[in-house]
This record gives structure tokens, C-alpha cells and sequence, in this order.
């Protein structure tokens, strides 16, 4: 069996990307690919726990951008047979240290892509902020492998805002076994309606106020009042559009989109079974 030439660039602030990659290049490893890692840094190392207006501050650049710059990385040019890129989803969008490396690296032109996403809950369109960037000069981008945290979906909306912004864990979780997801009716709803909402507050924000200033942390605090009212009610919402898709089989119809894939598929197209 031919030795597959694997490239895997990921940004990970909190460990959760490297152990979701872990757990999805441990097929290749059995395999004896060679696979080369490499992960991004911030040229200005990210706070962590952000606070609660530095997290929400960097909303705005995350949806709109500029990104966040980022050391250089001194990778080979190879023949990959593959590239891994993996990711958490900020703000419904991207994060930005791989956002600033997928718009600097053109050499991936012409390379086979394999989007590897970490989520709390929803991440449709951080994947298709993904496409956007990468669609123009990738060859061939394999559907993501994404992985879940494994809590309740109300308990994620309380947990990840207060991990982020303290540092401390409200539900006890296990990172090393998130699983893979796909998106459900109920999720793209929200996701469409949340995307469109964080455009338009990150266009406003933007627009009174400039980066780490009082303007802009009064601005936050108004953004973080519609968060509260309006994820209750598109969560309830969204749980009617799933209720409605469930019960009449395939109401949702994806439209050729890619859609989350398993482990096992891609491992198909690389090492085929022989008859």
C-alpha cells in the first residue's frame, strides 16, 4: 500500500481541534501515512479566558474581517496527497487565525482539502464561510468531518460563552470523545437567521465604534441584550422547523450541498477497496 503524503494545519486555542484531530487521523496513521502537522499561532498570543468584552469584541472582525495576523509557518511545498485544515467555528464564521491563513496560502491551489471543524452547536455556516475563501483556488474540498461537543443543546449556550469569557467548565465533558454531527433542519434555520443578524451587528459595531474602545463595549453590551432574547426564541423556532421536517421525511432537501460526512468515506476514496 502506497505511503499517502498528508499535510494538517489546525488552530486550536483550547486543545479541542487537536484532539478531534487526533481522533480523525488515527485511521491513517494504522495505514502508515506520513503525515506532517503544523499548527497556527497569533503573532499577538490570543488572552484566554478572553473577558467578557474582549470575546465579544472580536465579533465583528470575525464575521467582516480584517483577521487576526499570524506567525509565518515555513511548510514545504510537497506533492500532498492530502491537506487537513482544522478549525473551531467563531461567531458562525471561521476563525480567524485559519481565516488569515486560508486568504494568505494560494499554494493550495490545486490540493485536496479536508475540513476538520470543532463546534458547540451549529456550524453550517462557518463551513460555508469556509467555502467562500477556499472554493476559488482549491481543486477538490472533501465534505467536513465535524465534531460536537457531547451536551444538550441548552446546555452548550450556557457553557460556552461562560468557558470562554472565565475559563472555567460549567458541564463536565469529555473533549476526546466529540463526535461526528450533521446539520439538522432546526440548526440551518438558526443559522440562517443568526448569520444575517451577526452581519448586521457587526456592520453597526463596526461602524460606531473602533476596536478596544468605551463605544465599542457599549455597543457589545446592546449585542449581547438581543443574544439574549433572540437565541430563545430561534431555538424555539428552529425546534418547530425540525419537528415539521422529522415528521414528513425529507421536507429539507440539501441541494447538492456538501453535508457532514463519515470517517469511513473518506477513507474509501484514499485506500479503495480492491475486489
Amino acid at each position: 500500500m502506497d505511503s499517502k503524503k498528508i499535510l494538517v494545519v489546525s488552530f486550536s486555542q483550547t486543545g479541542t481541534v487537536h484532539k478531534a484531530l487526533e481522533n480523525a487521523l488515527l485511521p491513517f496513521r494504522e495505514r502508515g501515512a506520513a503525515i506532517e502537522m503544523y499548527s497556527i499561532e497569533t503573532e499577538k498570543p490570543l488572552p484566554f479566558p478572553w473577558g467578557f468584552f474582549r470575546f465579544f469584541s472580536i465579533m465583528p472582525e470575525t464575521v467582516l474581517g480584517p483577521s487576526v495576523a499570524i506567525r509565518p509557518l515555513e511548510i514545504p511545498e510537497k506533492d500532498w496527497d492530502l491537506v487537513v485544515l482544522g478549525f473551531p467555528v467563531w461567531f458562525l464564521s471561521v476563525a480567524q487565525p485559519m481565516k488569515t491563513f486560508l486568504l494568505e496560502r494560494k499554494w493550495l491551489r490545486g490540493k485536496t482539502i479536508l475540513p476538520v471543524i470543532t463546534c458547540r452547536e451549529l456550524w453550517w455556516s462557518g463551513y460555508q464561510d469556509f467555502l467562500q475563501i477556499t472554493e476559488p483556488f482549491v481543486a477538490n474540498i472533501l465534505e467536513p468531518l465535524v465534531y460536537k461537543e457531547p451536551l444538550a443543546s441548552w446546555k452548550t449556550y450556557l457553557s460556552t460563552p461562560i468557558y470562554l469569557v472565565t475559563g472555567k467548565k460549567v458541564f463536565k465533558n469529555n473533549a476526546a470523545s466529540w463526535r461526528e454531527t450533521i446539520p439538522s433542519a432546526g440548526n440551518l434555520f438558526m443559522e440562517s437567521v443568526g448569520k444575517k443578524s451577526f452581519r448586521f451587528w457587526a456592520r453597526l459595531i463596526k461602524h460606531v465604534s473602533s476596536r478596544e474602545s468605551i463605544g465599542r463595549n457599549v455597543a457589545i453590551c446592546f449585542f449581547f441584550l438581543y443574544l439574549l432574547f433572540a437565541i430563545p426564541i430561534l431555538k424555539l423556532i428552529g425546534g418547530v422547523v425540525q419537528f415539521v421536517d422529522s415528521n414528513l421525511k425529507g421536507l429539507r432537501k440539501q441541494g447538492g450541498r456538501r453535508c457532514n460526512q463519515s470517517m469511513s468515506s473518506v477513507l474509501e476514496s484514499f485506500y479503495p477497496i480492491k475486489p
